[in-house]
């Protein structure tokens, strides 16, 4: 069984912080030591109060192992206050994150546009290195070799 096979991702507590942001700790346990995780989301009460966050954030736990990860959400604009004796709901989306670097895919020509302005039609598709979690060695996530 993998660690995906398992996935218990939740949010476990919410706190009002002392710059009046909204801190949400997240417990994960689906993700290798190593991988980046994307933890985005929105936590809200009824009567309007709505804070949003997004976060970049990489695992440093044991493989198998839980760990507790905290993210700020900003209050949106116009937003409501938070309030006490009101339940918060939270919305929380935890991925492994991929990362590509692209080149373009053709040279600058002598005489052409100044290199830093790119032209309608330039496109970014020859890969240059990419990333991602099934580039870790087997024996660091129990894989078979």
């Amino acid at each position: 069984m993998s660690n995906g096979d398992k996935s218990h991702t939740l949010v476990t507590q919410v706190e009002i912080d002392n710059d009046n942001s909204v801190k949400v700790s997240v417990q994960v346990d689906a993700f290798m030591p190593g991988e980046s995780v994307e933890i985005s989301g929105y936590v809200a009460q009824h009567h309007g109060a709505f804070a949003y966050f997004n976060d970049f954030q990489t695992i440093t736990t044991k493989v198998g192992g839980s760990v507790t990860l905290e993210v700020k959400a900003d209050p949106a604009p116009n937003s409501a206050a938070f309030q006490k004796g009101h339940d918060v709901t939270v919305f929380l989306r935890a991925a492994k994150v991929w990362v590509t670097v692209l080149a373009e895919g053709q040279d600058q020509q002598p005489g052409g546009p100044a290199p830093n302005v790119a032209e309608p039609g330039t496109v970014w598709g020859r890969i240059k290195g990419a990333a991602g979690p099934e580039q870790y060695p087997p024996n660091t996530w129990g894989g078979k070799q």
